[in-house]
């Protein structure tokens, strides 16, 4: 699984990213470097790249900003470590997932 490395779930973990002292910034929940570490331990152990397959993720996921005018990589979201503040996704009827 390629997707869902980073989420609301970093929440209060500041060394799940780098510059993000609270571990709350509104980043990509895809890293592309952390993908290919990934995928390196797994064909370095022996395991054929034949064998692997990357998932792509078919849903959106949301946040609740703290600040809903910020643009750049240090916005953060609110809530917590399994609470987002996020409104509920009109399909999925679950706050931070929508589809």
């Amino acid at each position: 699984m390629t997707y869902d490395l980073h989420g609301q779930w970093d929440y209060g973990k500041q060394y799940t990213q780098d510059g993000c002292k609270e571990g709350n910034c509104l980043r990509s929940q895809v890293n592309l470097t952390e993908t290919e570490y990934a995928l390196a331990m797994v064909t370095q152990a022996g395991v054929g790249s034949n064998k692997i397959m990357v998932g792509v993720p078919s849903y959106g996921r949301s946040f609740g900003m703290t600040d809903k005018s910020c643009t750049g990589p240090e916005c953060t979201y609110t809530g917590g470590y399994d609470e987002s503040t996020a409104q509920e996704g009109k399909c999925t009827k679950t706050a931070g997932i929508i589809a």
